[in-house]
C-alpha cells in the first residue's frame, strides 16, 4: 500500500452491513468515516477529503446516485462507488456518474476488494 492510510467515506442505511464493511474496509487497511444516510453522508463530504466514496444506492433518506452527484458538485475527482441490489439502481447510479459499481450479495466482498484494488492500488 502506498504512503498513508485512504479515507474512505462510507454511506450506509442499514446499521449491520455498515458494521461489516467498516470491519472489512479497516481490514484493508482504509481509514473509514460511516454515515447511515445521505444527509450525514454529505455533511461528511463537505468537510472533508476522501479517496472514495461507497455508498448504497437506498439509502433512508435519498439515493446513492443523488450523493453521486452532490459529491461530484463539492469534488468532481472523488471516486464513487455505489453498491446496488438490481439493474435499474446500476443503471441509475452510472448515469449518476459512479466510477463502479458493486451488487449487494454473496460475492459482495470480493467484488468490492476488486474495485479497491483498481482505485487504490492494492494487492488484495
Amino acid at each position: 500500500m502506498r504512503g498513508s492510510m485512504p479515507k474512505i467515506l462510507l454511506v450506509e442505511g442499514n446499521a449491520h452491513l455498515r458494521t461489516f464493511l467498516t470491519r472489512v474496509l479497516h481490514e484493508c487497511g482504509c481509514e473509514v468515516e460511516a454515515a447511515g444516510n445521505y444527509d450525514e453522508g454529505l455533511r461528511q463530504a463537505q468537510v472533508n477529503h476522501f479517496s472514495f466514496c461507497l455508498t448504497d444506492e437506498s439509502l433512508p433518506d435519498g439515493s446513492g446516485s443523488d450523493l453521486c452527484r452532490k459529491i461530484h458538485t463539492l469534488d468532481a475527482e472523488v471516486p464513487v462507488v455505489v453498491c446496488y441490489s438490481h439493474d435499474g439502481q446500476r443503471n441509475a447510479a452510472m448515469e449518476a456518474g459512479a466510477l463502479a459499481t458493486v451488487k449487494i450479495g454473496d460475492f459482495m466482498t470480493c467484488q468490492l476488494k476488486q474495485v479497491m484494488n483498481h482505485l487504490l492500488g492494492f494487492g488484495l
